[in-house]
């Protein structure tokens, strides 16, 4: 799939889990054109959208820690920082964390 078809499939609000699931059934390599999109659908910390995204990067997420650090480094997004702290890095392994 191409980056304007995996954005056709990224879920439409931060309720649309149905669309998240049905987004990361495609698996983790072939998500890499969206992973920026799908790391500020985090700001919705209490989401379905967010949970489901969460539990993606808590597990596959090591392979994309240039785009946590980009996210991590920016002054604004406060939400996504959390989510990503305190639900995304305790899973990863000890050298990706020393990254961030």
């Amino acid at each position: 799939m191409d980056t304007k078809q995996l954005r056709h499939v990224m879920p439409k609000n931060a309720q649309d889990a149905e669309a998240a699931r049905d987004l990361l059934a495609l698996g983790a390599d072939a998500l890499a054109p969206v992973v920026p999109e799908m790391l500020r659908h985090l700001k919705h910390h209490d989401s379905p959208v967010s949970a489901e995204f969460c539990a993606f990067f808590a597990e596959h997420g090591e392979r994309y820690v240039e785009h946590v650090l980009v996210v991590l480094s920016r002054a604004t997004l406060p939400e996504v920082k959390h989510a990503i702290l305190a639900t995304v890095l305790p899973a990863w392994s000890r050298d990706s964390v020393a990254r961030c």
